[in-house]
Formats: C-alpha cells, sequence, structure tokens
C-alpha cells in the first residue's frame, strides 16, 4: 500500500501558517517545586561539581574493516 496516493481520513480545516485551532488546549501548570534547580536529591549530591569530557577516539575507516586485529 502506497501511504502517498492513500486519501487523508480527516483532512483538518486551516486559516494560516499558525492556526492552531486543531491542537489540544492544555493548561499552564506554572512552576513546580522539582524545576528548582537549587533543590538537589541526596542521590545527586556525588555529582555536585563533577564535569565529563569525552576523549575523541579516532574512527575506523572502511578499508580498517578487512585487517586483522
Amino acid at each position: 500500500e502506497n501511504v502517498r496516493k492513500t486519501k487523508a481520513p480527516i483532512i483538518p480545516t486551516v486559516t494560516s501558517e499558525v492556526d492552531t485551532q486543531n491542537f489540544d488546549k492544555f493548561e499552564d501548570l506554572g512552576d513546580t517545586a522539582d524545576d528548582d534547580p537549587h533543590k538537589t536529591s541526596e542521590a545527586n549530591q556525588s555529582f555536585i561539581g563533577y564535569t565529563f569530557k569525552r576523549v575523541e577516539q579516532p574512527k575506523p575507516l572502511a578499508q580498517d574493516f578487512f585487517n586483522q586485529p
């Protein structure tokens, strides 16, 4: 079955490029206590001040796939 040739079951009415009438409405919940960046849990205390830097390893070339290790 070809998706491009299939007729859409619902064709929404759109009045402009920024028309959002076909999307569900959600109420703004505002800020919650979980969003407070200063609040940390005990599990995250070990990571305060920790930084991670990934050292880039050279990537294998296609010709190297056939060589013995």
